[in-house]
């Protein structure tokens, strides 16, 4: 028998509750969003009313002279926190803007390794009785390390005459000792 759980248990999770902070801030965003998206059309009207008076004053101006207006090069510009900037303002300040983080990053980036370097660091908090002793234990590692530099300790040469009386002493031994033969004991 399958009895599944209800499927409201699984796949609708209670919804988390948003905070005074979260609605304030996101009524604020709302009604800033609204104030831009208001200026926006307006600028648009205005545009339009522009190019329309524009329109209506070529016109009047090609009746009058055969001769067409020189149109003038505009920069172009674009524009930042309601300021008006050129092209090359709003690159400077980028830049500026860019240096400005790179610096910060090169800061962050020295800090990090300086951080890990402190990390690899052992630190121990010993009272007066441990420190005392772990400098004992140093003394004594020094000392052997001193002994042993002083005194290397030399491989022992054996005499070949003594090494062939024992290789002789062992073999006469063993065939003595082993009374196998090829199939067995006996």
């Amino acid at each position: 028998m399958n009895i599944l759980p209800p499927d409201r248990d699984i796949f609708h999770e209670a919804k988390k509750s948003v905070s005074v902070k979260q609605k304030e801030h996101l009524v604020k965003a709302r009604e800033k969003a609204k104030q831009t998206i208001e200026r926006r059309r307006r600028l648009e009207q205005e545009e339009k009313q522009k190019e329309l008076s524009k329109d209506d004053e070529e016109e009047e101006d090609d009746e009058e002279d055969p001769i067409p207006p020189v149109v003038k090069k505009q920069s172009k510009r674009i524009t930042k926190k309601s300021n008006d900037l050129t092209e090359e303002e709003y690159d400077a300040r980028k830049f500026e803007k860019f240096m400005k983080n790179m610096s910060a990053y090169e800061r962050m980036k020295e800090q990090n390794i300086k951080d890990q370097e402190e990390a690899k660091k052992v630190k121990l908090s010993l009272n007066q009785d441990e420190y005392d002793h772990m400098l004992f234990l140093l003394e004594q590692e020094q000392k052997s390390k001193e002994l042993q530099n002083a005194s290397p300790i030399e491989p022992k040469q054996s005499d070949p005459q003594q090494e062939q009386v024992r290789r002789v002493v062992r073999n006469c031994v063993g065939s003595y000792n082993n009374k196998t033969s090829r199939f067995g004991n006996g």
